[in-house]
């Protein structure tokens, strides 16, 4: 009813809708470049097409797209988007309005440059962790967000996070599972009278995986799945998880796409032992 309403009163020449909210005069543009490849760079597009705006080219500093397949090939053979890879933004040009944007060749240096009047950029995500920094909670070095056990415990008793608090972006369903479970964990400690803090046994990665979530694994109660990311492309997908020069697990992972988390079952820390020093992740 309220977006019926926001229609019917300012639907006028020159408004333009972005979702529930209204640009009452103040277009988006015409033009845009979109700099990212993953799943929100393609959805910007859509969202840009639906506001009127067309995309005349995605950037990816990758040499391929980070996207399932069907959705990169309706947004370049339907729509007919060009995608420049293994490229980056070397300049943005204007007086007053972006007019042009400066591709760079990775491999060749060569230069080429796009008329536009947008530049959206996607990806590369950081948690919201500016209050839990004033709290001066621990942050883990890898995913930029507090430093937790997987129950969303943290270094300061009573003060918990969950969702995209602890990892970069992600849909919301993976951050309302997330949230759903340190809830529940939340309500056993309630009822048991304790503020428990993360503390166990710290879990790392070596390249190309770039995060882990949780990066404190409790031996007692281990989280029921870890959300892991690789920073390259890579033909890997057994991720072998080691303590102490030990081999304690190892999963098969579904892909091995950057800016794209995967899941892997909590079975994976199964042979942990709270003494024997940290876990490491490789990917093979």
């Amino acid at each position: 009813a309220a977006r019926d309403y926001l229609r019917t009163k300012y639907q006028k020449p020159g408004n333009v809708f972005v979702g529930e909210w209204v640009l009452a005069g103040l277009p988006v543009g015409r033009r845009a470049v979109v700099v990212g490849a993953e799943h929100v760079a393609y959805s910007a597009v859509l969202t840009l097409r639906h506001a009127g705006v067309s995309t005349v080219a995605m950037v990816t500093e990758l040499p391929r797209h980070q996207t399932v397949e069907v959705f990169a090939w309706a947004v370049h053979k339907g729509l007919r988007i060009p995608l420049h890879t293994a490229k980056r933004v070397g300049a943005l040009h204007g007086r007053g309005r972006l007019e042009a944007v400066d591709v760079v060749d990775l491999v060749t240096g060569a230069l080429d440059r796009i008329e536009a009047d947008t530049v959206v950029f996607t990806g590369d995500w950081v948690p919201d962790h500016e209050l839990a920094r004033r709290m001066e909670v621990a942050i883990d070095s890898t995913s930029g967000g507090p430093r937790t056990d997987g129950w969303g415990r943290t270094s300061r008793a009573g003060v918990l996070a969950a969702g995209n608090l602890v990892h970069p972006g992600e849909t919301a369903g993976i951050a309302a599972i997330g949230g759903r479970a340190v809830g529940r964990q939340l309500a056993v400690d309630l009822a048991r009278g304790v503020r428990p803090t993360a503390d166990g046994v710290a879990v790392t990665v070596v390249a190309p995986l770039s995060t882990v979530v949780p990066a404190v694994i409790d031996p007692v109660n281990p989280p029921l799945r870890l959300l892991v990311r690789t920073d390259a492309f890579t033909g890997g997908r057994l991720m072998v998880a080691c303590q102490g020069g030990r081999e304690i697990g190892r999963a098969r992972l579904r892909h091995s796409v950057p800016n794209r988390s995967l899941r892997v079952s909590g079975r994976v820390l199964a042979g942990i032992a709270p003494d024997a020093g940290p876990v490491e992740l490789t990917l093979h």
